[in-house]
């Protein structure tokens, strides 16, 4: 994901980034915004529980190996495979097997469907209706989404697994991608600042 340099580059230089691609070829949900001829990748079949489940455990190794880090960043799966990680995680803390959440605040572009760990465990990949869980993440979060994705409701309902006082959102007027023009921009830094500025208050 290319987050963006415009997006990055508004941001302080104090961030550094890693970029972690999905190794899966897929077909892009959004034609209209790559060059036809790039090929594309997800992190796992979101149909497949193995397949779901392989892929947050290679997450939760990357932040063992890698990190620490103060943010995840992710589009699209990689946003819905990031709740789900951080859902298990959260009730890791909740039950005192861990201390704290790898990270300290989320950034998430266009959330699709959103599993539940302990489900996907048992072979069942199906998408996790934020009225079911049953904690929130306590965690900053900022949601973006386009008012033209014909899943935006997805990435709404992906609001709903944080603590919405702890939440920013921007909707820009594009489709399920991350937006680049510099009105955007602008607005996506200014809730993903608002969030970095409620880490303190968690």
């Amino acid at each position: 994901m290319n987050i963006a340099a415009a997006v990055r580059n508004e941001l302080s230089d104090h961030y550094t980034y890693e970029f972690v691609e999905g190794a899966i070829s897929w077909e892009s949900s959004n034609r209209n915004g790559i060059h036809l001829e790039a090929a594309t990748f997800t992190y796992c079949h979101p149909k497949q529980a193995d397949s779901s489940l392989r892929a947050i455990h290679d997450l939760e190794r990357f932040f063992e190996d890698e990190g620490r880090f103060d943010s995840v960043i992710g589009f699209s799966m990689g946003a819905s495979l990031a709740i789900t990680w951080l859902k298990h995680k959260q009730e890791a803390l909740n039950m005192g097997d861990i201390t704290s959440l790898p990270v300290n605040v989320v950034i998430l572009f266009s959330v699709s469907h959103v599993s539940d760990y302990r489900v996907v465990e048992k072979g069942n990949p199906v998408g996790w209706d934020p009225n079911h869980a049953s904690i929130q993440l306590e965690v900053p979060s900022v949601h973006i989404w386009g008012s033209q994705d014909p899943s935006k409701s997805l990435a709404q309902r992906g609001t709903e697994f944080f603590r919405p006082d702890k939440l920013s959102t921007y909707a820009h007027k594009r489709g399920h991608e991350i937006p680049s023009s510099m009105e955007d921009v602008t607005y996506v830094v200014k809730a993903i600042n608002r969030a970095i500025g409620a880490i303190s208050r968690v």
